[in-house]
């Protein structure tokens, strides 16, 4: 059976506030047609009958032609029945659209005969209430089904409009087209052919066909739906993740109509949000985060996740004190308040309501609720946020926008075999594969073979025995202790400065800045480069330490920062030019040796003064590492001899004593006390500060807790 179709979809004018436009009318003027049937016997004339359809208005009921035509010698006889007619979707002439179908059967006594048959049907119809913005669109398609052969079987569409220019014509094999039209009169003309050549066998077929003009079912995604960013009269929109989105908020946009109020949600809901921060890497796993442009949650999470990333999993503590250190740089001019993460009750009710889970499967070991939260106020408050200010989370209702912390991981990373052996592609040490990967991404996406590994240890270091290189350097200024670690990435050179308690140098002044580049920049290594703590990965051009702290000092080499090929971290330069202080941003892969920096030096009771009771502590752990200060990894004669020589008052800059400046002398009781109180690190470490060391972050600062 052949099923053409021509449908018609109507779009409307824009209206606001969920009131129903007024669709325009489709309406039919008249119909017109004829029907042949045509004989012949080898070169005979032909004998053909023919009946025309008297024009008129539409035919409710099909018209019948069932006719046989005899040749001039009466031996070949050819007839054709043929039903068809217009008939009305809706009431009366005034529509919803139309249809038509019909059967053409052709038949003839033997081979060497001819039988045709061909109806006609036009159908003139008009268009009003179309506007320049949004004409009526018209899908038109045309099937057939026969038993002829296919080249004798053939259906024609043509489209006018009253001038008689051809808008379209279809071929005979079939058709499918979009048309856009205006207001006006058109007319829409089908013919249906079919024939039996004299060589043709079987001696009788059919062809079977049927047209529809119609209005077309809308639902969300519908390519004759309107666009979902300009309000229409029709309910849903063309692209169903949005229209789904929108109708979840306001059901009356796939019920009613998409107006103006449905625009505006699906601005909110649908817009793909950019990224306003790059990405921060995470030295522990080779992570990047990244602050993209507000959105409802939904929406948010399937853009990042169409990017290969998704909503940031904040599965331990560490990762919660890193992510806030990270963003609290942040400026208030970009006016973030809270920030989307990746947890979700969505989908869980009644007495599963409040089964958070996160968006990665990774379990909810970790909570960082706000006091009375979740207190699932609305039904939907289904989503969570992390608050800046203070990095607690709230729950949230779907409808509301926020920016959101996306989290993106290289492919293949974390994962597989170790890093320094040739295997499938990524390695096991997510830092490690990120650095390597961001050299050569084959190592990623085809294979880690033997250059992989020659990169990692160029990236990464080596495996093998401890990662220092050089050290502990004293300065006696400050007291503080700083090794050189082997080459490597800045992301590994960090991490390893997190691992031994410290953090990548920073100086605070100029003179801080000179003693490092005579220590260590030009120390028992030569001239090499190494990595500082500073960064501007959150915003270009804005540095940062890595504990998330504006940086007091600069000393920038000859026209740096430059950002040269996307540079975000900080390399200080053994040789700057005179008057410069030899600081130049870097891509984080290009390798160099790591200069880290570690509180007061021996100074192991943390009383903020080395003295009896920190030989004591040496002594006990003579042998082994707790004691050690060198940085051979063992306790011994030779760190009792550094320790001596360190005796008396560490500076005034101690975790464990109050002083004006802010921050401490161990980064990583720093880091614990300025996250709970952050104008202990920006304004003074007074005696607060001291009372966190001494409780909260007692076992990273142990400060002594009575006073």
């Amino acid at each position: 059976m052949f099923r053409p179709s021509c449908i018609v979809s109507l779009v409307a004018a824009a209206t606001i506030s969920h009131t129903v436009a007024a669709l325009g009318t489709l309406v039919a003027v008249g119909t017109t047609g004829n029907d042949t049937v045509l004989a012949r016997k080898g070169n005979e004339v032909p004998v053909a009958i023919i009946q025309s359809v008297p024009a008129g208005s539409l035919q409710f009921n099909p018209s019948a032609f069932d006719q046989c035509a005899v040749s001039l010698n009466g031996s070949v006889k050819a007839c054709a029945d043929v039903v068809a007619g217009w008939t009305a979707l809706g009431s009366g002439n005034v529509a919803t659209g139309f249809s038509m179908s019909g059967t053409l059967t052709v038949s003839k006594p033997a081979i060497g005969d001819r039988a045709f048959a061909r109806q006609i049907r036009a159908l003139t119809f008009t268009i009003a209430g179309a506007t320049a913005s949004e004409p009526y669109i018209l899908e038109l398609v045309g099937t057939r089904t026969t038993t002829l052969p296919i080249a004798d079987a053939k259906l024609t569409c043509v489209v006018r409009n009253a001038a008689n220019v051809v808008l379209y014509s279809g071929p005979a094999a079939g058709f499918s087209t979009v048309l856009s039209l205006g207001n006006g009169t058109y007319t829409v003309e089908l013919s249906a052919e079919a024939e039996l050549e004299v060589l043709d066998l079987p001696n009788s077929a059919d062809m079977d066909f049927a047209i529809t003009l119609s209005t077309p079912e809308l639902f969300c995604g519908s390519p004759f739906a309107g666009s979902c960013f300009v309000p229409h009269g029709s309910p849903h929109c063309n692209d169903q993740t949005c229209c789904e989105t929108v109708c979840a908020i306001d059901p009356s946009c796939c019920e009613v109509i998409w107006d103006a109020t449905c625009v505006n949600q699906a601005t909110i809901g649908c817009t793909e949000p950019a990224a306003i921060t790059t990405g921060v890497l995470d030295p522990l796993t080779g992570r990047r985060y990244a602050i993209v442009e507000e959105a409802i949650w939904l929406t948010a999470s399937q853009a990042i996740e169409a990017e290969g990333g998704r909503l940031a999993t904040i599965e331990s503590a560490a990762k919660q004190a890193w992510i806030e250190r990270t963003v609290s740089f942040v400026p208030p001019s970009l006016g973030i308040g809270s920030l989307w993460i990746g947890l979700t009750d969505a989908g869980h009710a009644g007495a599963n309501e409040g089964a958070f889970r996160w968006t990665s499967g990774l379990p909810l070991s970790f909570t960082n609720w706000a006091a009375g939260q979740p207190n699932a106020s609305d039904a939907t408050d289904d989503y969570v946020a992390l608050r800046l200010s203070d990095g607690r989370w709230f729950d949230r209702t779907g409808f509301e926008v926020e920016r959101a912390l996306a989290e993106f991981a290289v492919a293949n990373c974390g994962g597989g075999g170790d890093c320094y052996a040739v295997h499938g592609p990524g390695c096991n040490d997510g830092t490690c594969c990120e650095s390597v990967c961001a050299v050569d991404e084959f190592c990623c996406t085809t294979a880690w073979d033997a250059t992989c590994v020659q990169f990692a240890l160029q990236q990464c270091g080596n495996p093998q025995g401890s990662p220092v290189v050089a050290g502990p350097f004293i300065n006696h200024a400050t007291r503080h202790r700083y090794y050189i670690t082997e080459m490597s990435s800045a992301s590994i050179a960090e991490r390893t400065a997190i691992e031994m308690g410290g953090m990548l140098a920073v100086p605070k002044n100029a003179v801080e800045n000179q003693w490092l580049l005579a220590n260590l920049a030009n120390g028992a290594l030569g001239p090499i480069a190494g990595w500082l703590g500073v960064h501007d990965q959150l915003l270009e051009g804005q540095f940062q330490t890595h504990l998330g702290l504006p940086v007091a000092y600069t000393g920038w080499d000859f026209q740096q920062p430059d950002n040269n090929g996307n540079a975000d971290f900080v390399q200080v330069n053994p040789s700057p030019l005179p008057g410069f202080g030899g600081w130049r941003d870097t891509v984080h892969t290009t390798a160099a040796y790591g200069f880290i920096e570690l509180g007061c030096a021996g100074d192991l009771s943390g009383d903020g003064a080395i003295g009896a009771p920190d030989i004591s502590i040496l002594l006990g752990a003579w042998g082994g590492s707790d004691g050690d200060l060198d940085g051979d990894g063992v306790t011994g004669a030779s760190d009792l001899s550094v320790l001596l020589g360190l005796w008396g008052a560490c500076p005034t800059t101690s975790c464990c004593t109050d002083h004006g400046a802010g921050g401490c002398d161990l980064p990583a009781c720093e880091t614990c006390v300025c996250d709970l109180d952050p104008s202990c690190c920006s304004t003074a470490w007074d005696a607060g500060c001291v009372a966190i060391g001494a409780s909260a972050c007692f076992e990273i600062c142990q400060c002594d807790p009575t006073p």
